[in-house]
């Protein structure tokens, strides 16, 4: 697959700045609890330059990348996204970690992480509940000792985010008290995931999809599906998980695309027509072009 290959590149600058750009529309979101639909509007390229800076303060990509190196085994950073009726807590560790998959499944970077942390998201309720739970349990003067230092804190290391004070507060509280342990696992060299990622990656992937289609599956690690090609009225339906290691391949089945969507562009750059090629006929040509994965059509 024609890939960027520089981490200097067009691509690789894009890549930091919608990095950046995804974060500060999250937080955005818990700023003013907007629906989640509102971080796919279209963000220009000034807003996410403003965002890479007001993120990382630096500029150039090997100073973002150190920057975000850091942010993974960080305590400060959250942000509140899911849904307005269970908004739930995020590190913004995990967005960084996402980041760091990326940089090196496009080999921009040498991956150097045995393990990683595995921030599962806490939902609010739950969070302000096991915090008015641990405040119970103390003697008065040590409570108001750790709200103080909770406190100090998130104000002198946390970037300030609005309304997020309280959650934010908790969230380090429940750290300090040692009741928010934070598992590191394993990281599969091919996937780049740990057991809990691929969990929530297979997660996607369980249900029966309809008939003609593609299975596409990393052709590195044995049985790991990672999306689907479905052929329905419209032409072919990319389904694939939400992991960088299938997002990257759902870009790769995109790139066999031309521009307009209406051609299946072989080999030899000629192009196979969507609309008057048979089902079966296409999804077989595509699964040619796809070296790099197994593939297997299914009828």
């Amino acid at each position: 697959m024609d890939r960027p290959q520089s981490p200097d590149s067009d691509e690789a600058r894009d890549a930091e700045l919608a990095f950046a750009a995804d974060v500060a529309v999250r937080e955005a979101f818990a700023r003013n609890n907007t629906s989640p639909s509102e971080w796919l509007h279209h963000i220009t390229a000034e807003d996410r330059a403003a965002a890479l800076a007001s993120l990382c303060g630096v500029e150039g990509t090997q100073a973002v990348h150190e920057h975000v190196m850091g942010m993974v085994e960080g305590d400060f950073g959250i942000f509140v996204g899911g849904s307005i009726q269970e908004p739930k807590v995020y590190k913004v560790k995990a967005v960084a970690i996402e980041y760091l998959q990326f940089q090196a499944l496009f080999g921009w970077y040498e991956w150097a992480l045995e393990t990683l942390p595995s921030p599962e998201p806490i939902p609010v309720h739950e969070l302000l509940s096991r915090r008015d739970e641990a405040l119970d349990s103390l003697a008065p003067q040590e409570r108001l000792n750790l709200i103080d230092r909770a406190q100090y804190e998130v104000l002198t290391h946390a970037r300030h985010r609005g309304g997020e004070g309280e959650v934010e507060i908790a969230h380090r509280l429940l750290q300090l008290l040692g009741r928010l342990p934070e598992e590191r696992q394993p990281v599969c060299p091919h996937t780049l995931l740990t057991p809990i990622m691929e969990t929530f990656h297979l997660s996607n992937l369980e249900s029966e999809r309809p008939r003609p289609h593609l299975r596409v599956a990393s052709a590195r690690r044995e049985n790991f599906l990672l999306g689907y090609v479905v052929m329905d009225d419209g032409g072919p339906v990319l389904d694939f998980a939400s992991s960088p290691v299938a997002r990257l391949a759902e870009s790769d089945v995109t790139r066999c695309f031309d521009r307009g969507g209406a051609g299946l562009v072989m080999a030899d750059g000629s192009a196979l027509p969507i609309d008057t090629t048979p089902a079966q006929e296409l999804l077989r040509a595509l699964a040619d072009r796809l070296e790099e994965y197994r593939t297997e059509v299914v009828i």
